[in-house]
């Protein structure tokens, strides 16, 4: 009779291997790069060596010092080297790396004299970057064009991505300041906001215009309603993006110009006939942040977008040093948490009682641009409800987490590991062997 392996001995083994396998891959792609910068040197000394007819077939990469000197800035930022020792090897020697193209990250200032394969391109308000592939011959070509801003590669991401944060939150800043959006915050307090609309709430089921539903948990999810008639016909047909502008193209106003009250919320069919308000200067549909947040999210989620991916948050913000409470909506797209800022439109000034047109911001202009929350105090939606202390039924797909939008645009650049197939054989040996020995033994 056969006797059969021993599954552990196998295991123990098969570790073994595959550690010693993934260790000389190392060993041997370092000594291979070790060694092709050898042999270009070498082939270098050479060519200085050789006829006329050799230096002409192969182009110097070296940049003269004087030019170096003038350039320096293009690739340092913060006392911090963008690019990474070999490319800096390039521009100073005329050293040629293993690798016949090379990645980068560029500051696009106006079109480029040299060839390049575009990966990605990443346009704010001011500034444009651009992930790009560069022949190895024309690194220096890169590196003088005055096209060329700041200009980085992947050994040195996080320094250029720190520089790309602090160009881009200029930018917000400055648009925030030219918007004054910190006249559209809408909400007074924040923190007693709560018991004004359980009051709301309480009074509409008391005189039967709202039923009360046992699963929801916050008075602030009876202010989404997708399933309303009003809303039903007004999505139809509509993509996202202009749902997102019929909403932000309505006039913000006070609650105070509206109501009389310091804090009030109508339901989006009433904000969408509040142009019949006698008390409405405008004769068209105005309110504050909460009405504009509250008809968003329930439109998208009426056109067809699941629960797990809109939610209405309340939360401090600070609009250019202004903080206050405000509500917004966000947008789960393309795996990013993306905050849709719909009272940059039109705005009616309490003190001069006049209307002041805006351009509100693009539907996307928050994917690169970080929204300048404070404080987050509730998110929900007609479903589902979280705040930082107390009941929540939220879904897993609500992270809260800060997304930060420049990582996920520059994933393109960063590092990437690649497992020989031997290393793969060998995983996949790994785990097999794993599976028999958990395999309970019959009886």
């Amino acid at each position: 009779m056969l006797k059969m392996p021993n599954f552990k001995l196998l295991f123990l083994v098969t570790l073994i291997i595959l550690i010693l396998s993934i260790g000389l891959a190392s060993a041997q792609g370092l000594y291979e790069k070790s060694k092709s910068i050898k042999d270009n040197d070498d082939d270098n000394d050479e060519e200085i060596e050789g006829s006329d007819s050799s230096k002409e077939t192969m182009p110097s990469l070296k940049i003269p010092k004087e030019d170096l000197d003038k350039i320096r800035h293009k690739f340092r930022s913060d006392d911090e080297d963008l690019i990474s020792d070999e490319v800096e090897d390039i521009l100073e020697d005329g050293k040629i790396p293993m690798d016949k193209t090379h990645r980068f990250v560029i500051e696009r200032l106006c079109t480029p004299s040299f060839t390049f394969n575009l990966l990605e391109d990443i346009k704010t308000d001011d500034n444009n970057f651009q992930i790009i592939e560069v022949n190895v011959q024309d690194i220096s070509k890169m590196a003088k064009d005055t096209c060329i801003g700041k200009f980085g590669d992947k050994h040195a991401l996080e320094g250029f991505k720190k520089y790309i944060k602090n160009k881009v939150k200029e930018e917000t800043t400055e648009k925030i300041r030219e918007q004054k959006l910190e006249k559209s915050r809408g909400i007074e307090d924040i923190k007693e906001i709560e018991d004004i609309v359980t009051k709301e709430v309480e009074d509409d089921i008391t005189q039967g215009e709202i039923v009360k539903d046992s699963d929801k948990i916050s008075p602030y999810q009876y202010f989404v309603t997708p399933d309303v008639p009003e809303i039903k016909k007004l999505v139809s047909g509509k993509s996202i993006e202009e749902i997102y502008t019929f909403i932000a193209s309505k006039a913000w106003m006070s609650d105070i110009t509206l109501h009389g009250e310091k804090e009030k919320w109508l339901s989006p069919a009433e904000f969408l006939v509040s142009d019949q308000l006698a008390s409405n200067p405008l004769n068209e549909i105005a309110s504050d942040c909460s009405e504009h947040a509250n008809t968003l999210a329930s439109m998208l989620i009426s056109s067809g977008v699941p629960r797990e991916n809109v939610r209405v948050v309340l939360a401090r913000v600070n609009f250019t040093g202004n903080v206050g409470g405000h509500a917004f909506v966000e947008l789960l797209r393309n795996g990013i948490w993306l905050p849709l800022e719909t009272t940059s439109g039109p705005r009616y000034d309490d003190e001069s009682k006049t209307l002041i047109q805006r351009k509100f911001l693009p539907f996307d202009y928050f994917e690169l641009h970080e929204y300048p929350e404070v404080e987050r105090i509730a998110v929900y939606n007609d479903k589902y409800f979280w705040e930082p202390s107390g009941a929540s039924n939220a879904p897993t797909s609500w992270s809260f987490e800060s997304d930060d939008h420049v990582d996920v645009a520059f994933e393109e650049l960063s590092p990437t590991t690649n497992l020989s197939p031997l290393t793969i054989i060998l995983l996949v040996l790994f785990i097999l062997v794993i599976l028999k020995i958990r395999k309970p033994r019959r009886m």
